[in-house]
């Protein structure tokens, strides 16, 4: 077992290729269907970029004897630009389970009293809950079955990634009566990828950009620029992002989205 999960993280150190990134590949070959509206939520990912930025690696080990055999999935995930990694060991019945977890904690926030607050907290989570998930079977599982289920662990536990982000985004905007159950959810997502504390650290850094470091999507000029006072007053969304004031209030007149990660823009603050 150990002999082979080490030859893995050998393969795995030399960029595995997702399931994800081969269909990806396919798809330039073929003409483009009509795409569909962007969703509101930076979930509306699965994009081969995504992918890139989360690569997210899964193995499958069959464990125990013939009478209690079960499967051991191996998910390997790397941190977005850093060179760190993490793994952990997961079975099919622990994805499931939270799985749906993450379904009642979408319905709890769309019932909560708070619900128009946890808004943007509950369109992360129904993003997430659409995702594609490997359906369960009776039978004893084969290669074709395992082969699926690894496709669909690494677009799940991507867009898991890229949900955890964004609700860490979100998270400093919720007040106390709402901040539990986003807090609570976090913390769920922590305990099944077993990620390390350095690793979020470094996710906060890579999801949440400086004042110094922050370029106006808008622009694309420093938010900092010294040129024009009134030009650099900025605006910050709940999800984070800063632009120059004159640049995104005639973005706001047309679309109430972030232009980065599209989130509904129903508030933010001046400074």
């Amino acid at each position: 077992m150990r002999r082979s999960f080490l030859s893995f993280l050998g393969h795995a150190g030399s960029e595995p290729t997702s399931p994800m990134d081969e269909r990806a590949s396919d798809a330039k070959a073929r003409p483009r269907a009509t795409s569909t509206p962007f969703p509101r939520s930076s979930l509306s990912l699965l994009s081969t970029t995504s992918l890139r930025q989360n690569l997210v690696s899964v193995e499958a080990t069959p464990m125990g004897p013939a009478e209690a055999h079960f499967t051991q999935y191996t998910v390997i995930c790397t941190q977005p630009g850093t060179h760190q990694w993490w793994v952990t060991f997961r079975r099919y019945s622990e994805f499931a389970a939270f799985r749906k977890q993450c379904t009642r904690a979408h319905k709890a926030a769309c019932k909560a009293r708070h619900a128009a607050a946890l808004a943007p907290f509950a369109d992360v989570l129904n993003t997430l809950c659409t995702v594609p998930f490997p359906r369960k079977h009776i039978v004893v599982d084969d290669q074709r079955i395992l082969d699926e289920r690894k496709a669909g662990f690494v677009v799940f536990v991507t867009a898991l990634l890229v949900a955890f982000d964004d609700v860490s985004r979100l998270a400093p905007y919720f007040d106390a009566d709402t901040r539990a159950d986003v807090d609570n959810w976090l913390a769920l997502v922590i305990k099944f990828l077993a990620i390390p504390p350095a690793v979020r650290q470094q996710r906060r850094h890579h999801t949440i950009l400086n004042a110094v470091e922050c370029v106006c999507a808008v622009c694309l000029d420093p938010i900092n620029e010294p040129d024009e006072v009134e030009r650099t007053r900025v605006f910050e969304t709940r999800c984070q992002h800063r632009y120059h004031r004159k640049c995104i209030l005639p973005w706001l007149e047309t679309t109430q989205t972030c232009p980065m990660c599209r989130h509904r823009v129903l508030s933010g603050r001046w400074y």
